[in-house]
């Protein structure tokens, strides 16, 4: 093994979209966010969760990086949660299930991923969680990694 981090990469991107429209930037690039990951190590999954209907434009960037694009339909009976749920469903699904992944990405601009992060640290000391935060004033990302005892690391 050559010791370079696998990820997994999970997007709620309707929360992203909602963050870039309130901030009014042009448009969200993922292009930013992989090229950063991809310092970081090899990104084995990659998964974005929205209503696609309502995202149509980003579709194409995304499948061009090879994004899968899990589709979650608003409904009036699902709430606004449905995309959140299934994100998280997925990303233990695979910390169980995969033990070729050993760190996890969560893209999105809430805290409500903040229950999976603890999750994940506490049931596999070897897994890192990666989190993305935007700098306002240069426009880039800054990557965060937690270990298991919470603390940050490069």
């Amino acid at each position: 093994m050559n010791g370079e981090r696998k990820l997994a990469l999970f997007i709620d991107f309707e929360n992203i979209a909602r963050g870039v429209k309130e901030a009014q930037y042009k448009q969200f690039e993922i292009k930013l966010v992989l090229e950063r990951l991809l310092e970081k190590g090899k990104i084995i999954v990659r998964r974005a969760y929205a209503d696609w209907n309502r995202f149509t434009e980003y579709k194409r960037p995304f499948h061009e990086w090879a994004i899968e694009l899990i589709d979650v339909p608003q409904s009036r009976y699902s709430g606004k949660n449905s995309a959140d749920i299934r994100m998280v469903v997925d990303a233990l699904d695979l910390a169980y299930g995969k033990t070729h992944i050993d760190s996890f990405a969560l893209v999105s601009g809430d805290s409500d991923f903040s229950p999976l992060v603890s999750k994940l640290l506490e049931e596999a000391a070897k897994q890192k969680i990666v989190t993305l935060e935007r700098d306002e004033k240069s426009g880039t990302y800054i990557i965060t990694a937690l270990t298991e005892e919470g603390g940050r690391a490069a």
